[in-house]
């Protein structure tokens, strides 16, 4: 018992820590702050992520980076994850991971935390496949994965030419949705 309090304090205090570097990364990139900052100003925002969480539904509590190194060979523990704080932490981790290798994903952590929620309760074999592979796919899919490689070549080799087109009428495109078939 102590060691799983222990180990959930440590938790917490690694996701305040991951939340106030975002935060921070956020605020220098904001075009007004990067105004500030060359004006030697300093920039402080507090932003509180307020969440209940059902403690009968608490099975067990694991560090975070447990289930990261699970995370390399399957996403099924995302599932188990029931704090969106931790869920933004480990997509935040994963697109700092693709940044490193000069790839950018330009949606925030929530909006993927919310997308691969979605999209798990819908089809959760999805989460078979390591995690940085099912954020990859995410992304290619919502047009938000910039490798330098075209997204329509990117989405259609993910894909196939079917779920291709029905995936640019979802995101509005369908008048490119024609032109499509050309790609392949």
């Amino acid at each position: 018992m102590q060691r799983q309090i222990q180990m959930q304090a440590q938790l917490r205090i690694h996701q305040q820590q991951m939340q106030q570097v975002a935060l921070q990364r956020k605020m220098m990139l904001n075009p007004e702050n990067v105004q500030a900052n060359m004006q030697g100003k300093e920039i402080t925002q507090d932003i509180t992520l307020k969440e209940e969480i059902d403690e009968s539904q608490v099975k067990d509590v694991v560090a975070i980076e447990d289930i990261w190194e699970e995370f390399k060979t399957s996403s099924r523990a995302w599932a188990l994850i029931m704090e969106t704080k931790a869920k933004m932490l480990t997509i935040s981790k994963f697109i700092d991971q693709y940044h490193q290798q000069g790839i950018t994903i330009g949606k925030s952590p929530l909006y993927y935390a919310r997308v691969i929620d979605t999209m798990a309760s819908e089809n959760p074999t999805m989460l078979d496949q390591p995690f940085e592979k099912l954020l990859q796919a995410v992304a290619i899919i919502d047009y938000d994965f910039d490798n330098g490689i075209d997204k329509d070549t990117l989405a259609m080799k993910l894909l196939g030419e079917k779920a291709f087109l029905a995936n640019k009428q979802r995101l509005g495109m369908e008048a490119q949705a024609q032109d499509a078939r050309v790609i392949k």
